[in-house]
């Protein structure tokens, strides 16, 4: 029986991702994300595309403007997640490394609460993990987001809704 279909997109690939699970990293964190120091976290020969996702406040939503957002987490069941999800994005994607790393806490306007980083031989399949992964962390992930805005009113945010 050829067992060569059933390998992971990494496996065909010809990548030994098991010497490699420094390289799939998730985080919660208050500290501010410095994405200088993401882009250099993830170092293997084999990488030639490199994807950076960078969600950040933004000033204005539904119309109003934005002083500042909240986030606050399960953060043990949070991380978890975040890091099955990569997981899951290396089971479908030939993935060298990628990482997931989200703010909480109070956040200014123009700072990052989430970063993504996906590294792989080439760009289509990273780009797409990219997205998957993004796309899963904030819709699955139990993170809450609170917009305080100028007027001095606040609302509960909804998870990735598109």
């Amino acid at each position: 029986m050829d067992d060569s279909n059933l390998a992971s997109p990494a496996v065909r690939a010809g990548l030994n991702l098991s010497l490699r699970q420094e390289n799939f990293f998730a985080a919660v964190t208050e500290e501010p994300i410095d994405l200088n120091k993401i882009m250099k976290r993830i170092v293997h020969p084999h990488i030639g595309a490199r994807v950076l996702f960078s969600g950040e406040i933004r000033g204005t939503n539904h119309g109003s403007e934005v002083s500042r957002l909240e986030y606050t987490a399960h953060k043990n069941l949070a991380q978890i997640h975040m890091q099955h999800v990569l997981q899951a994005a290396a089971q479908e994607f030939p993935l060298i490394g990628a990482l997931c790393i989200h703010r909480i806490g109070m956040l200014e306007v123009s700072e990052s609460a989430v970063v993504v980083l996906t590294c792989g031989r080439h760009r289509g399949e990273t780009y797409a993990a990219n997205r998957y992964i993004i796309d899963r962390v904030k819709a699955e992930t139990p993170i809450w987001k609170r917009e305080f805005f100028a007027d001095g009113s606040s609302r509960w945010g909804e998870n990735c809704l598109h």
